[in-house]
This record gives structure tokens, sequence and C-alpha cells, in this order.
């Protein structure tokens, strides 16, 4: 098979199907966005994260599978006290989440580094306590985490990463 061309590789990704996980709440703000804009998803239990993509396998064209879910997951916190407590009250149920993965897992926090760096939420611990205990998770589990102010622009940033991994993968097919 040749390589695929531009218009090949768009058709492809119209195809994709986000996946979010059945344990993720609160989330009708991405899936709403989702269904707006015809981005296909459905609800799925994964192992990691609360969400992933897959393209289904094209054989007319050759195309295999593409299952990110062992490879890129997106965990999504809604504010600095959720990640806050995942980092406290939660930790080793958090860590265990990463540590049995071999999957990328960044972290979108729905709040502002405004917010973490002056403190401007319920918990007590101090800002360089949060932001200390966040880069010494970030580093222990290789991951990286992404401040989203205004959670309406997640739907966009959480597709899109997923997207641009599956469309890195097109390119590469031969």
């Amino acid at each position: 098979m040749a390589k695929l061309t531009e218009q090949q590789i768009k058709e492809q990704i119209d195809r994709i199907i986000v996946l979010v996980d059945t344990r993720e709440r609160r989330c009708s703000h991405i899936t709403d966005l989702f269904d707006k804009y015809g981005v296909n998803w459905e609800k799925r239990k994964l192992n990691s994260g609360d969400y992933s993509a897959i393209l289904p396998s094209d054989e007319e064209n050759g195309i295999p599978e593409i299952n990110l879910e062992s490879e890129l997951c997106i965990e999504r916190k809604a504010s600095c006290d959720e990640l806050i407590a995942n980092l406290t009250r939660g930790k080793d149920r958090f860590y265990y989440e990463f540590e049995r993965t071999r999957a990328s897992i960044p972290i979108l926090i729905e709040d502002s580094f405004e917010n973490a760096v002056k403190g401007n939420y319920r918990s007590q611990i101090t800002p360089k306590q949060f932001l200390g205990a966040l880069f010494t998770f970030c580093e222990k589990n290789h991951t990286w985490f992404y401040f989203m102010e205004d959670d309406k622009y997640s739907a966009l940033w959480i597709y899109d990463l997923l997207k641009y991994n599956i469309r890195n993968k097109l390119k590469k097919l031969k």
C-alpha cells in the first residue's frame, strides 16, 4: 500500500471515536460539544485515564485499527481542589493508576494556573506544597499537566491531542 494522501487521512480522521471512561462524571460540557461538532464518541471502561481514542480498521483501504488506549489517555480534573484531593487523600490510588500503565497520561486541569499559584482553592495546603506535589508527581510518572482556565475549550483540547496522535500514525502507514 502506498502512503496515504492528505485527503485519505482526512477521511480516516472523521472516523475517530473518542472513548470516554464510564467512571467520568460531570463531563456533559465535553460530550455536548463532541455532539455539536460531530465528533464520534462512546462511553467505555478505560483501564487508565478519562479519555482516549480509537480508529476502527478500514479493511477496504488497508487501514489497521489504531487504538490509543495503551499509548495515550487523558486524565481530566475539574479543579485544583479535585487534583489536590488526588495528590493528598487519594494519593495511593492516583499514583497506582499511572504506575500500572505504559500509556502516556497528560493531566488536563480545568482551572487556572493563577489559582494554583495564589492558593485560590478550598484546600488548606499552600500553593508551594500543591505545586511541589504536582511537579513531583509528574516527574515520577513521566507525564505533564495543562491548565485550562476556561473549560469550554476542554473538548477541543482533548479531541485535538487524540486526533493529531492518530493522524501522525496514519502518516507513517505504508
